[in-house]
């Protein structure tokens, strides 16, 4: 069974990465893909439907620990000609920032294991350019919130 393994540094603190990545319904939100169906739960055993570039892609939700910030996805129907494929997705925290950490595995390909570890990488590192983007959007609107709060609180109110 080839088994990859990628890490990927985030800008954003562990707990806003975990908080967006194991949203497993939301995928559209730092993606560019349209949902299509599933079973509109983040639960174990919950099933999301998606077409990503003209290709349907049906994934389920395997194992969530978020104490851990650990799931586990089945890919049970895609686009390439892989096998059970299974990723394993880890989130650790760095101070301030974080990283994430991609175990996939697969019984079987048909193409070359090189050739689907290009494809297979090249798909993590967009999911990852994609939910980058979507968190540092976040980390700007959670520090203008913050500081709007300070300057608030900072304030003094007339005496009447």
């Amino acid at each position: 069974m080839p088994n990859l393994f990628m890490e990927f540094p985030l800008q954003a603190p562990a707990e806003l990465a975990w908080q967006l990545w194991s949203d497993f319904q939301g995928l559209d939100r730092y993606l560019p893909v349209t949902i299509q169906g599933g079973t509109n739960s983040n639960e174990i055993g919950a099933v999301r439907i998606f077409e990503m570039d003209g290709n349907v892609i049906v994934e389920r939700l395997e194992n969530l620990d978020p104490l851990e910030r650990k799931m586990t996805i089945l890919s049970l129907t895609h686009f390439l000609p892989i096998q059970e494929l299974i990723t394993n997705v880890t989130l650790h925290e760095n101070g301030s920032t974080s990283t994430l950490s991609l175990e996939q595995n697969y019984q079987s390909c048909t193409l070359p294991e090189d050739t689907t570890e290009q494809i297979l990488t090249g798909i993590a590192q967009t999911m990852v350019m994609g939910l980058g983007g979507a968190l540092m959007i976040l980390n700007r609107a959670s520090s203008l919130k913050l500081r709007k709060s300070k300057h608030y609180r900072s304030m003094s109110l007339p005496q009447i």
